[in-house]
Parts: C-alpha cells; sequence; structure tokens
C-alpha cells in the first residue's frame, strides 16, 4: 500500500509492506495478539522503493512491517527514521489496521548504496529508533561523506551497541572498510559477495536478473539478511549460531568471498 499523506520531513509518501494476517505470528502456529517488528528502508541514490519490490515483500512475509519514504536522496537517513516513526504512529492510531499491531521496541533500518550509508550514518550517530540495521553495498567513504555526513572514522571513540550487519561486492570497495571501523561494543557481521554487483539487489518484483548487467539477482540477499532481522528483531536466537565461530556463515560457501561476524 502506499500512504495517501506525507511521512517524512521531505513530504514524501511511503510504502508499506505487511503481512496478510496483521496481528498473527505464523511461525507460531497462527499465534493472536502479535505485535509485527518494522523495518524501515533507504533507497540508493535515484532510486524509488518500487526498485526493490521482491526484497521488501519477501521481508514482510516472514512477519515484518515493511516501511519505505519514497525519498530518492536518502542523505544521513532522517527520512529513514521519519518513515519508521510513521508507522510506529498508526500502531497507536484506533482508526489505522496496524493498530496495536506494531511492535515498537523492535525496529530495523535497511538500505542499499546511498541508502546503506544513510543507515550507516543513523548506526554511528546513534539513533534511539532503531535496533538493528543492515546496509547493502554502502557508497564509497568519499560519497558517503558528501551525501550521508558519515565515513568509517565516524566511528572513533564510538560507544555504539547496536548490532550492524554490512554487506559489498568485488566491483564496490571488495574489502571491510565498513565493517572494521565499528567498535566490539556493537556485535557485527560482514559478507563480501562472489559474484553480486552493486545493484543486483535493484529487480523490482522479480528476484532474478531482469536487467542488462545484473549477476545474480536478488537470491544472495534473501537468507542470511532475513535470519539476522528474524534473530535481532523477532527474538528467533536459534539464528546467532550461524554468525558464530564455526557457524554456517563463517563456513567458505558458493556465495562469499570472505565473511566475517565478531559475536560469540
Amino acid at each position: 500500500m502506499t500512504t495517501r499523506d506525507a511521512c517524512d520531513r521531505k513530504n514524501k509518501l511511503c510504502d508499506i509492506w505487511y503481512p496478510t494476517q496483521l496481528g498473527t505470528d505464523a511461525a507460531k502456529g497462527g499465534r493472536r495478539g502479535y505485535r509485527h517488528p518494522v523495518v524501515s528502508w533507504a533507497n540508493g541514490t535515484g532510486q524509488k522503493p518500487e526498485n526493490y519490490a521482491y526484497y521488501l515483500k519477501h521481508l514482510a512475509s516472514w512477519g515484518f512491517i515493511v516501511v519505505a519514504s519514497q525519498d530518492t536522496s536518502t542523505g544521513n537517513g532522517a527520512t529513514t527514521e521519519d518513515a519508521a516513526k510513521y508507522v510506529l504512529k498508526l500502531g497507536e492510531t484506533s482508526s489505522s489496521p496496524f493498530y496495536g499491531k506494531v511492535d515498537a521496541a523492535n525496529v530495523g533500518a535497511v538500505g542499499h548504496s546511498q541508502g546503506g550509508a544513510a543507515v550507516t550514518s543513523l548506526h554511528a550517530r546513534l539513533s534511539p529508533v532503531f535496533k538493528t540495521y543492515v546496509a547493502f553495498h554502502t557508497s564509497p567513504w568519499f560519497f558517503s561523506a558528501l551525501c550521508c555526513k558519515v565515513t568509517p572514522s565516524s566511528y572513533r571513540k564510538s560507544n555504539v551497541t547496536a548490532s550492524i550487519f554490512q554487506w559489498t561486492s568485488t566491483p564496490d570497495s571488495g574489502t571491510s572498510d565498513w565493517y572494521d571501523p565499528v567498535p566490539d561494543t556493537a556485535e557485527k557481521a560482514f559478507a563480501l559477495l562472489r559474484y553480486a554487483v552493486h545493484a543486483d539487489i535493484q529487480n523490482g518484483d522479480r528476484p532474478d536478473c531482469a536487467r542488462l548487467g545484473c549477476v545474480q539477482g536478488m537470491y544472495p540477499y534473501l537468507g542470511y539478511s532475513t535470519a539476522w532481522l528474524m534473530w535481532r528483531l523477532q527474538a528467533s536466537n536459534d539464528v546467532a549460531a550461524a554468525f558464530r565461530p564455526r557457524g554456517e556463515f563463517l563456513r567458505s560457501g558458493s556465495n562469499w568471498s570472505r565473511s566475517a561476524s565478531n559475536i560469540r
């Protein structure tokens, strides 16, 4: 659904994806009275939520309420934060279908490219709204400094505790430059995709490659990012084992050139 009124300080509308049966936890036998965690999405430069529709619908299918501002220049993450607050307010509005069905204590921020820098900026600045962060193909530091007011050095002397999962590819930096500076006060993970390229996650409503230049499509992004969010926002604590030493995420596989984690 698309909101009828603006959801952020730039007066942009929001797109929202949500489970078919709001207030029901399908993973636990249809338990009623369930409050859904929220994921706020940040677009890459010049992109709209529709460019990521498959991924965002996928998250909703796993029990999240997913909100994405139509902002195409997400900057320091202010509109991503606004969109999350918009959904939290809907959860308190009696005329809204989301009334009483939003878990305000479990909110995450996820983004791609400039959006990855936006959520990283929110993380480094200790946003009080978000509990965890996932950043896909975060923009290089020289661009992130201009667009999003964040560089790897933003973590100097930081005491950030919120968890973050950084992803990149060889055509991007090919390094863990956004992972390494995050202090160990925060649980963190890193994935260097073996074959995917910067824009593979931008396939609209299809998981496979629908345009020239795409290599793998959305498939490499789905499993572990969803598992991370389920662990951090839905208390699926069995997921943690995958990110610990000798866990499956840290084993060599077809999707990663390198993976890392400080989780014990």
